[in-house]
């Protein structure tokens, strides 16, 4: 570790105090920090005027940070923590904020954490790794949202902006190539094509390549290995095309559409819980960090690893109308579709062939989405206010053939394959009136209804026996003509879970600020909301019990200010919020002694935390910055423990960007950090393996923009070469399966602009 992990916290406070108090010691100069305008309430406005914990991101921030996909953003972001989803998908995240987000994704749950695209929703996480290219900003909202836009979501909101078309700005663009260790080479660029004085057109793209950084062997039957495969080589190409047509003054157009196709060749499993080979009398273990083995069972000798492959596109409209009666009209409709497939995969993370899938695994979804908001002002300007109508819908398909004990038979084959439709519909209006020229207050209310409906095959076949059934027969829901639990399916036999059900509830927010100073304004406001329950997609352990709806109320409080001229920013914020019927996807056994996947209701909850996001202009062209997130957990089950998330996030970035006669420069430092995650709920259960350390990370950026816009980078991230897990799977006992995170990489950025 860099920094002793006692005293990390302690870390950033006297790099702030420093930061700060290096202003004393300075001449005043007239140059100030730069206004952030943000849209987190819908409305233009200076992120200081907004009473929400926002941290926010330009394009020139997004390339200074060498931000190149969406996990980037939770180094810079305090308790925003984000990590690769497990077994087979690798191209897909786990998003959390505040401590709340989602581990399992399938049709039948929502994430908790809502991410949007020139404003529209991300559906599911599912190949949701996101290329930043051309990015105009990101917005990360912490806290509940729903009464404002989109889909109502417990944790918080994801934006990201791509650039717009300008008929003004002629034919502007830019192009950068990117090389580095482990034959990385990347790719990309945007042009700016007006079409007439009312109309352009933009395009951007990218294509990324890089060979692996980890190696896995391969064994044969009697655990030895007889191959090497070089893995988490990864292949990616993308595509966007936005259109900006302004028909009159008041009448605009915004369209867009994108296609994605990224390849991965898995990603490196170890058992965290150490070498359990030897018990096994498999008798190959690597102490190589970088190293694992897998289980090679398959008759023709094909690899055991994860082949992930998402294909994806999008279309959308976004229609805005400034009205003869004063007021703005919006109206937004997206269809996107994202097919994700992982085959040949061991997912235990030892030489012993305890559960593998050997067959493709294919997530498909789609979605559709309309949204029609009003707004304006009233009372003098003194009331903003804005209403809408919003409709989601969407269907997938999910499927996966598990083998366990393929090394000790009998073998357990488990088939979970179905396909789910789930629809919402909601009405939210929002409020926000100016009681004086100090004092505004506001309120918002959402009505929403969920329908989820799911059609599902699930079977288990131990070998050398039939198909069996494990639907609960005599339920509404469940066709299981076998007539048992675990009932042999014969030749006519129907094995069918059929549940439909839907979910209405009411989501509100209330609030008020006041401007101290034209420099200070504190707020305090309160929200609640929720995420829709749903049906039991993969479980298989005869239970099949739905689960309910999750509730989030919570309270923040908030400070937004700026002193010494304008050239400190500092923004905090203090939550607490109580939890009713908490999800959380686990791992239960099965009769059989297998594995399933099942979304339980953890019972309540309280969440509490504070943020805080510092921006220092030191002297001129130097800049610190500098973010701490904490947030804890604590469940009225006395045996759970905080878990899952780290308590602790924090990051602190040094920039000096001088002017020169040719051109500008740019040498930047940072440093980010995430505490020990526990991956263990129970407080009485000691897994060896089971707590991922704490890691802090440095990556940086030099270099120079010529004024006649070429430009030329170095860069490296993670260049103390620290090795960590970015996140883990619990198995249960012997079976932690870590997931290796990036090693130090470096190269050569060339770019151009015009």
């Amino acid at each position: 570790m860099i920094i002793d992990s006692f005293t990390k916290p302690k870390a950033i406070a006297l790099a702030t105090m420093a930061a700060i108090g290096s202003l004393t010691s300075t001449s005043v100069s007239a140059q100030a920090l730069e206004e952030v305008l943000v849209t987190a309430q819908k409305r233009t406005v200076n992120l200081q005027d907004t009473p929400v914990a926002v941290s926010a991101f330009s394009g020139e921030q997004i390339q200074a940070f060498n931000m190149q996909n969406s996990q980037d953003i939770a180094a810079k972001t305090p308790n925003l923590y984000m990590a690769p989803a497990g077994g087979g998908l690798p191209l897909s995240q786990q998003v959390y904020i505040r401590g709340q987000g989602q581990n399992g994704i399938n049709i039948t749950n929502d994430p908790s954490i809502g991410t949007y695209i020139d404003d529209i929703y991300v559906a599911k996480d599912s190949g949701s790794l996101i290329e930043l290219v051309d990015i105009e900003r990101i917005e990360v909202l912490r806290g509940p949202q729903g009464t404002l836009y989109g889909r109502n979501t417990t944790g918080g909101a994801i934006k990201i902006f791509s650039v717009r078309p300008d008929p003004t700005a002629g034919y502007t663009g830019w192009v950068t190539a990117n090389g580095g260790n482990y034959g990385k080479a990347r790719v990309q660029g945007a042009i700016n094509l007006p079409v007439s004085d009312t109309f352009a057109l933009r395009y951007a793209g990218s294509y990324h390549e890089r060979d692996g950084y980890t190696d896995t062997f391969y064994l044969d039957g009697l655990g030895q290995p007889v191959r090497k495969e070089n893995t988490n080589d990864l292949e990616s190409q993308f595509h966007r095309l936005n259109a900006q047509w302004n028909a009159t003054d008041d009448l605009s157009f915004f369209a867009s559409g994108y296609y994605v196709d990224a390849k991965i060749n898995g990603h490196l499993n170890r058992n965290l819980a150490g070498d359990i080979v030897g018990a096994t009398g498999f008798g190959f273990f690597s102490n190589d960090f970088y190293e694992g083995a897998a289980s090679d069972t398959k008759a023709n000798g094909d690899k055991v690893a994860a082949n992930s492959e998402v294909d994806g596109y999008g279309l959308s409209l976004d229609a805005t109308w400034n009205t003869p009666a004063g007021f703005e009209a919006k109206g937004i409709i997206s269809y996107r579709k994202n097919d994700t497939t992982a085959d040949d995969f061991d997912v235990d993370g030892t030489a012993w062939p305890f559960l593998s899938v050997h067959s493709v695994v294919p997530q498909d979804f789609e979605s559709f989405s309309a949204e029609i908001q009003l707004s304006g002002l009233a009372l003098d300007d003194r009331l903003s206010w804005l209403t809408g109508l919003y409709y989601f819908e969407e269907e997938g398909s999910d499927a996966s053939n598990s083998t366990f004990f393929t090394g000790a038979p009998p073998a357990i084959a488990q088939t979970a394959s179905g396909f789910g439709e789930n629809e919402s519909i909601a009405v939210f209006a929002h409020l926000t009136y100016d009681l004086t020229e100090k004092l505004t207050v506001e309120g918002g209310l959402r009505w929403t209804e969920d329908t989820k409906g799911l059609h599902g095959e699930n079977r288990v076949q131990p070998q050398g026996f039939p198909e069996l059934c494990f639907y609960p027969p005599g339920r509404p829901d469940v066709t299981n003509t076998t007539g048992t639990i675990g009932g042999p399916i014969g030749p006519g036999d129907i094995c069918q879970f059929t549940p439909s059900e839907s979910w209405s509830y009411w989501s509100w927010s209330v609030g008020a600020q006041y401007q101290f100073t034209d420099d200070v304004m504190t707020y305090i406001k309160s929200n609640s909301t929720q995420r829709a329950g749903g049906h039991q997609f993969r479980d298989t352990s005869a239970e099949f019990a739905p689960f309910d709806e999750e509730t989030l109320t919570d309270v923040e409080i908030g400070i937004k200010s700026e002193f010494a001229d304008n050239r400190v920013r500092l923004n905090a914020a203090y939550f607490f919020g109580e939890y009713e019927d908490y999800q959380f996807t686990v791992l239960p056994l099965t009769s059989l002694g297998t594995t399933t996947t099942a979304t339980v209701n953890f019972g309540d909850a309280d969440v509490s935390g504070f943020e805080l996001d510092l921006t220092v202009l030191i002297v001129e062209n130097l800049t610190f910055m500098a973010g701490y997130g904490r947030v804890e957990i604590d469940y009225d089950e006395k045996d759970f423990q905080h878990f899952n998330v780290p308590e602790t996030t924090g990051f602190m970035s040094l920039s000096y960007q001088p002017v020169f006669s040719f051109g500008q420069g740019l040498a930047q430092v940072n440093w980010s950090y995430r505490d020990e995650v526990e991956k263990e709920v129970s407080k009485s259960v000691d897994l060896a393996g089971s707590t991922l350390d704490d890691y802090d990370l440095v990556d940086g950026r030099i270099g120079v923009t010529l004024n006649n816009g070429l430009e030329i980078f170095a860069w490296g991230r993670n260049l103390a070469d620290e090795e960590y897990y970015a996140d883990a799977l619990n198995f249960g006992s012997n079976f932690i399966i870590g997931y290796v995170g990036e090693p130090r990489t470096y190269g050569i950025e060339v770019g151009y602009r015009w």
